[in-house]
């Protein structure tokens, strides 16, 4: 109340006569840094910015004046008349203004010392948050420049390697292709249990659900080995109807078939992602982009569980999947990025003294895909977690691996890149990773 009081009372005063008055255009300056100024401003609408003018030409932005405030302030009190600054309207502006060397009351310093206060106090958060920014200005070029670098010398690899993965990437596909062919002159039950593994690749389902799974088969008059086979292969129950009429020796050769498509379809999805690599670390800190699709974001999650099947080997997974979703991307990164967040969760859980859990989520709701990794590990460290996602920020020491490096700084980029977010919480009873992306819902 006191501070619109007071701005009233000066503008009814100081600021009266409307002769004293002058519309700016956007752009246009109303005073010059190092120029003459005799004149004390108020600003009585639009938006006014006071920049320093360097040598080299370049202009900073310092200062800005909203309706109400005061321009040429520091003129009363140094009395030489000299701008510091460069004034412009940011918008289209009008001023009122009273000569200081002519209209100057004796009183002016006393009645305009609470709005002094303000503008200092004003000043001096504008110059906190421009420097703010240009620290991060900073570690942004900084993050550029050893990305780049970083590029420079990956690109030198990539260049061996990418002939090599193209030939098995290849080799992988056709292979697959031919003795899915020959496949068919197999029994049914064979057949079909190569093309179930060779297309669908191996499904995800968590512990509790292959239990009731094989509990089920075993009511249906399967051996236990068997039924937890089956049940790992088939949850859906594909197979269910050609193995009921099979043997034994049948059933071992049918799992056997699926095992051989699905390890076929792994070292395809391998060796793409491996290409992918390979042509990513060429891209590493440059600014063009690879080609774009549209990926189904929950298939480029299986794909990067498949990836990573190692990796999981004792780590009861559950993976809980509901994004419907598409978004125009190349595939390969989303991979990388969920590649990324899996295995930095493995490895944190790899130090746990309790059993290793791991749940994957991903839901679409208004044009936005969510994906969140949620481990049971130690937790991550106070004093990175805010650093977590720089270049060659770690916690592999002491005989901990969280491994968190270089590679959360690339899926940031790539997050990034794709107009996305990523962000963690983490405590001692584990983390979560949540990525949102742009998607169109199917």
């Amino acid at each position: 109340m006191g501070r619109d009081s007071g701005r009233r009372q000066l503008m009814d005063t100081l600021f009266s006569d409307p002769r004293r008055r002058q519309v700016y255009e956007a752009g246009e300056v109303i005073m010059a840094q190092g120029e003459r100024n005799t004149r004390l401003f108020m600003v009585c609408s639009g938006i006014l910015v006071g920049s320093r003018d360097l040598e080299d030409g370049e202009s900073i932005p310092v200062l800005s004046f909203a309706h109400g405030e005061l321009v040429g302030i520091q003129s009363i009190f140094l009395n030489d008349f000299v701008s510091t600054l460069t004034i412009r309207a940011q918008i289209k502006s009008e001023l009122a203004w009273i000569d200081l060397i002519h209209d100057r009351p004796e009183d002016l310093e006393k009645r305009i010392i609470p709005l002094l206060v303000r503008a200092l106090l004003k000043r001096q958060e504008q110059s906190l948050q421009q420097a703010e920014r240009e620290r991060i200005e900073a570690l942004r070029a900084k993050e550029l420049e050893q990305m780049g670098f970083l590029g420079q010398m990956a690109a030198a690899v990539a260049h061996e390697l990418n002939n090599a993965l193209a030939v098995v990437a290849r080799g992988g596909e056709w292979l697959g292709a031919e003795v899915e062919h020959l496949a068919e002159s197999r029994p049914p039950a064979e057949a079909k249990a190569f093309a179930l593994g060779w297309r669908e690749g191996r499904p995800l389902i968590g512990r509790e659900q292959l239990r009731e799974r094989t509990q089920d088969l075993r009511r249906r008059g399967f051996d236990f080995a068997s039924a937890r086979q089956i049940a790992q292969i088939d949850p859906q129950g594909v197979l269910l109807p050609l193995l009921h009429r099979s043997g034994a020796q049948d059933i071992s050769a049918a799992l056997r078939a699926w095992e051989l498509g699905a390890t076929l379809r792994d070292m395809a999805v391998s060796s793409r992602q491996a290409a992918h690599v390979v042509t990513a670390l060429k891209q590493l800190g440059a600014s063009e982009r690879l080609r774009e699709e549209r990926a189904v974001i929950d298939e480029t999650i299986k794909a990067a569980v498949t990836i990573l099947g190692n990796k999981l080997r004792g780590v009861d997974l559950v993976c809980e999947l509901s994004c419907t979703g598409t978004m125009g991307a190349n595939e390969g990164e989303l991979i990388q990025i969920w590649s990324n967040l899996i295995s930095n969760a493995c490895e944190a859980m790899a130090s746990n003294d309790r059993p290793a859990q791991l749940r994957i989520v991903s839901s679409c709701d208004g044009g936005v895909a969510q994906v969140l990794i949620i481990d049971n590990g130690p937790g991550i460290p106070a004093d990175v977690r805010n650093r977590i996602f720089e270049p060659n920020v770690t916690t592999k020491k002491a005989g901990l691996s969280f491994g968190l490096g270089l590679g959360l700084a690339v899926v940031r980029r790539l997050i990034t890149l794709y107009h996305g977010s990523i962000s963690v919480d983490s405590s001692p009873e584990g983390s979560t990773f949540r990525v949102r992306l742009p998607c169109q819902e199917a």
